[in-house]
């Protein structure tokens, strides 16, 4: 679902650009005063996990991949402030470094997986579980599996729209709807397991890891679990990213059956964007620019990942420093 910068007039990457860039520094406030500095290693293996199952596409049907967007998972664990913001931080890592989206359509990204999809999930979870009440094993998969399913399907919907406004091609917008609506389905019913069996693995080894008390007694130290999380975005990123899916994402399939010219010629600033992507980026799409060896999507994988770990975390421990440092009255 990582646009790139050809899909958008100037117009509305501006607009998209500066509503991410309001919504993410609000965010950052919030986070401020409510993030407890506790949940910190937990918020910086949570953020390589996600990057690093970002990298796995898996097949869906009719030719199509996807992948895990993460949106609902971090809320449920992190609260969607700071899920906005880890989010955030991955896709600003993916656009400079791996060259995956695009420079201008950066805001869009943010704003479609990021914001909508955080919030759709967390209010969705939040409506069939309520913060104070026991939950069952079944009630809690069935409510994060429905929470990671529509938020995928909803903010999916955003990105015609987008492409609508920008006027590229004049192809009706109600066919690129459809066909958006039609994979994200099938990707989001795979967000939907991937997040229930994320979360429920969780709250099996480490019930007080979620915002709501469940009937499971898990006997896993925070320290162990965060450590599992760990060496698992390691195998995913390093290993398992190998085995990702070719085929077409679920935007790139939805544009070719919709119309494979519909896109005019770029605007000349998305080129020039594009040209500060390549030399910014390291491995350019996740691999070495004149090596296809897969050694070296395993390093990218790896390299992602401890690089989100370590933003991530010196991220949360800044916003934290900043919020006791205004306490005191320093700067």
């Amino acid at each position: 679902m990582h646009m790139q910068d050809a899909l958008l007039s100037l117009p509305v990457a501006g607009t998209f650009c500066g509503a991410s860039a309001v919504i993410i520094g609000y965010s950052a406030r919030r986070a401020q005063k409510e993030f407890p500095p506790e949940k910190i290693p937990l918020m910086g293996v949570m953020g390589a996990f996600v990057f690093a199952a970002q990298m796995v596409n898996f097949p869906v049907f009719f030719g199509s991949s996807g992948h895990l967007v993460g949106g609902t998972l971090l809320a449920i664990l992190l609260g969607p402030f700071m899920a906005m913001l880890t989010i955030t931080s991955i896709l600003i890592i993916q656009c400079l470094l791996f060259q995956d989206g695009g420079l201008l359509a950066l805001g869009t990204n943010i704003f479609n997986m990021a914001i909508l999809s955080v919030w759709i999930g967390y209010g969705i979870f939040r409506l069939l579980i309520k913060s104070k009440e026991k939950c069952t094993k079944k009630r809690l998969f069935l409510a994060t599996f429905l929470a990671g399913w529509i938020s995928v399907f909803l903010s999916s919907l955003m990105v015609p729209l987008e492409i609508s406004l920008s006027q590229v091609s004049q192809a009706p917008l109600s066919t690129l709807m459809l066909l958006m609506g039609i994979i994200h389905l099938l990707i989001g019913m795979v967000e939907g397991l991937i997040t229930a069996t994320v979360l429920l693995s969780l709250a099996r080894a480490h019930p007080k890891f979620l915002p709501c008390p469940v009937e499971i007694h898990g006997k896993a130290s925070s320290k162990a679990v965060i450590a599992a999380i760990l060496c698992i975005s390691l195998l995913l990123g390093g290993g398992l990213s190998l085995l990702a899916s070719n085929l077409p994402d679920g935007l790139e399939w939805s544009i070719s059956k919709w119309n494979p010219k519909i896109v005019e010629k770029p605007h000349p600033l998305a080129q020039k964007t594009e040209k500060i992507q390549k030399k910014i980026s390291i491995f350019p799409d996740y691999s070495h620019p004149k090596y296809k060896a897969k050694f070296w999507t395993s390093l990218a994988g790896i390299v992602g990942t401890i690089v989100t770990l370590l933003f991530v975390v010196i991220m949360s421990v800044f916003i934290k420093g900043k919020r006791v440092r205004e306490k005191h009255g320093t700067s």
